[in-house]
């Protein structure tokens, strides 16, 4: 929990700094409005800060010597994921797929937690 609450720590000085930040250079970048870039942004921050965070039980998991836990977080995560991608991509577009990353690490972070939280069987 601690090192949970390090990596926290840690990660929303750079994900702050990286949604102020992000939009204007990607909108000097791209040649685009910063409004148009301002929410993938956002999203895109949220998503690779609980993907930071999701790192800790992760690192847990294997250290503990339960790397199969890991790999059927992962194939459950999958089989949500990309039906989830294609269909947000069809209809919403970039941020679309951008939504689904985020749910897709929001989902990576709370499996594994849970996960790591589990007694050793």
């Amino acid at each position: 929990r601690r090192e949970t609450r390090n990596v926290i720590q840690f990660s929303m000085v750079i994900y702050l700094g990286c949604l102020l930040v992000a939009p204007f250079f990607v909108a000097v970048w791209l040649g685009v409005r910063v409004g148009e870039v301002a929410l993938l942004s956002a999203v895109m921050s949220i998503g690779f800060l609980f993907n930071s965070i999701a790192q800790a039980p992760y690192a847990y998991l294997l250290a503990r010597g339960q790397p199969r836990r890991v790999a059927y977080a992962h194939v459950v995560e999958a089989v949500l994921y990309f039906p989830l991608l294609i269909v947000a991509t069809m209809h919403y577009g970039v941020v679309g797929a951008s939504l689904a990353g985020m749910a897709r690490m929001i989902f990576d972070y709370g499996i594994l937690t849970w996960q790591a939280r589990r007694p050793i069987a």
